[in-house]
Formats: C-alpha cells, sequence, structure tokens
C-alpha cells in the first residue's frame, strides 16, 4: 500500500483544489504551519507519507467530519 504514503506537490496540490480549501484552509485541517503546507506544495520539501495518507481520507469523508482547529 505505499502508493497511499506517497505523494507529489503536484497531487498535493491538486486533492487540496478537489477539497475546495486554500493552502491555509487545508493547513488549519491538518494541524500545521500554512508555510510547511506552502513548502509541501511547491516541492521544497517532500509531503510525508502520513500527510499524503490524511490528505486522501480526506477526500472520502464529508467536511463535517474533518478534524477542526481551536
Amino acid at each position: 500500500m505505499t502508493y497511499l504514503t506517497t505523494m507529489n506537490a503536484n497531487e498535493l496540490k491538486q486533492h487540496r483544489a478537489a477539497l475546495g480549501l486554500t493552502g491555509d484552509q487545508l493547513s488549519a485541517v491538518l494541524g500545521v504551519a500554512p508555510r510547511t503546507a506552502r513548502r509541501w506544495e511547491n516541492g521544497s520539501i517532500p509531503v510525508p507519507p502520513v500527510v499524503a495518507l490524511a490528505v486522501r481520507l480526506l477526500l472520502q469523508a464529508p467536511p463535517t467530519d474533518w478534524p477542526r482547529n481551536g
């Protein structure tokens, strides 16, 4: 199941767009700093496997089930 835990920058951008989220909104849902999410999306740091998996799970869950910060 390696395919579930790998994701490149372009895939992350596409998935974020499919979720209808801005980069800042995605970072809030994932509980990371917006700067970190931007680095994943511009490819300056790799998307961690746990983030790839979390994003794929978000694609399958209704927004009412997404984690909320604050």
